[in-house]
């Protein structure tokens, strides 16, 4: 499928054609300023949620492309933002990322067997990120209409 869809890259396809919007959820200002960093270099729009309550008013107030999300968030885990994030119909098929410090293979198989699409280890590597970001938006096809903030 992701073969097809790259074969079909260089189409136009209108409901591809918007700001592509990230929404990047870690509570380390440096890694957090590190992928926004990242994501406008591939002149994406990047959101980020320091806090826990902001987290989950964004989601549920905005549709994204692709979120973001560290494992290990104060309050409430990356991995139980991503399930509480699946329950909305806006983030039902929306490409969750984990970008994590773990190196132990068992908290990492837990993300991306709870919801989550991939999973990226700190430090990132830029190209391993915007890759990774552009997999999952071919693969899902562009089909979420362009959000508005």
């Amino acid at each position: 499928m992701l073969i097809e869809s790259l074969a079909r890259a260089d189409q136009s396809d209108e409901q591809c054609l918007s700001q592509t919007r990230v929404l990047v959820v870690d509570d380390d200002a440096v890694s957090s300023r590190a992928l926004a960093v990242v994501l406008a270099r591939s002149t994406w729009l990047a959101a980020s949620c320091p806090t826990r309550s902001r987290r989950s008013r964004k989601l549920r107030q905005s549709a994204y492309d692709a979120v973001l999300l560290d494992i290990n968030l104060p309050g409430m885990s990356g991995i139980a933002l991503c399930e509480e994030m699946r329950k909305l119909p806006q983030h039902e098929s929306t490409p969750a990322i984990f970008v994590t410090g773990y190196s132990e293979f068992e908290p990492r198989a837990r993300a991306i067997f709870k919801a989550g699409d991939d999973l990226i280890s700190k430090p990132i590597m830029p190209v391993e990120l915007t890759v990774k970001v552009i997999a999952h938006l071919l693969r899902r096809g562009c089909k979420r209409k362009p959000a508005r903030a």
